[in-house]
């Protein structure tokens, strides 16, 4: 997927949380986003960082800050 930006189309993804793949109860988390590939590692650092001062692993600390994700994704949205 693409995005424009300041008149330019960049490579940019889409991203869904809280989807399940259990076997059998598997399913797309919702859509959030939009994000441009070069602010997903960014993103993905901060996020790790956040959940490892929380010293909880990250499907814990996903269930006990449900707002906590879309709004570490918001500061890295365009």
């Amino acid at each position: 997927m693409s995005k424009t930006v300041d008149g330019k189309l960049q490579s940019a993804f889409v991203l869904y949380i809280n989807g399940k793949k259990a076997q059998g109860q598997e399913a797309f988390g919702r859509e959030v986003a939009v994000m441009l590939e070069e602010q997903i590692p960014p993103f993905l650092v901060r996020l790790g960082q956040v959940v490892m001062e929380s010293s909880m692993v990250f499907d814990a600390w996903n269930t006990a800050n449900q707002e906590a994700l879309e709004e570490i994704a918001g500061k890295y949205l365009s």
